[in-house]
């Protein structure tokens, strides 16, 4: 999403950094795994998060939702 950076850290969850303020999106948030490998906007306007041992989820409008492969497995994808 435009004017934000975004940090995947490794123990910390997500960070975004906006107008000179971090704001953290951790487990409390309802990130399944504190280590982002991976982040990457999607055409919506969200983010695509890679994790390390949570797989991936889609972050958008505030709302965090696992992306799932087969058989429902969140760590096959």
């Amino acid at each position: 999403p435009e004017g934000n950076l975004w940090i995947g850290s490794n123990g910390g969850g997500l960070l975004r950094f906006r107008r000179r303020q971090f704001q953290m999106v951790d487990e409390a948030a309802g990130l399944p795994d504190q280590v982002v490998n991976a982040v990457s906007p999607t055409a919506e306007g969200g983010l695509l998060l890679g994790l390390q041992g949570g797989g991936m989820v889609r972050l958008q409008d505030g709302q965090i939702t696992p992306i799932r492969h087969e058989n429902d497995l969140l760590d096959s994808v």
